[in-house]
């Protein structure tokens, strides 16, 4: 149909209606950097090689070596996967409102969920990336 589809989500048939969105793209070409859209704010800065955060889905701390610039910050889109931290799997992100952050066409962080495997911290790491999203005030 052209007016509705119908998407599989885990065991259930959704039908709704399409909506034509524009694709928006923001572009982050070096590590020190502020977005605000869809009043919220990504931060990127880089930081010390000691500098941990906690368990917290606001912010990720990636390994900035492992990351090529420009990145960039779109909602999801169909075959978009990631490899969530602490899995060996590649998982399908099922949300099309999703925002994630994108280095060469690999998805780094699902923003406010979970980082990459890939791009994870380790422990001989001393390049970092802080990213963290909060509400645009």
């Amino acid at each position: 149909s052209d007016q509705f589809r119908v998407l599989k989500n885990r065991n259930w048939l959704l039908i709704e209606p399409i909506v034509e969105q524009k694709q928006i793209i923001r572009i982050v070409e070096h590590t020190d950097a502020v977005l605000t859209f869809d009043n919220i704010v990504l931060r990127f800065q880089q930081v010390a090689a000691g500098h941990e955060i906690k368990n917290d889905s606001q912010q990720a701390l990636l390994n900035l070596k492992k990351l090529s610039f420009p990145l960039i910050v779109r909602k999801w889109k169909t075959g978009d996967y990631f490899y969530p931290l602490g899995m060996k799997k590649k998982k399908l992100t099922e949300k099309e409102q999703q925002w994630v952050v994108e280095s060469d066409k690999k998805i780094v962080w699902v923003v406010g969920r979970r980082i990459d495997e890939r791009f994870k911290i380790e422990e001989n790491t001393t390049d970092r990336l802080l990213v963290t999203i909060s509400q645009q005030s």
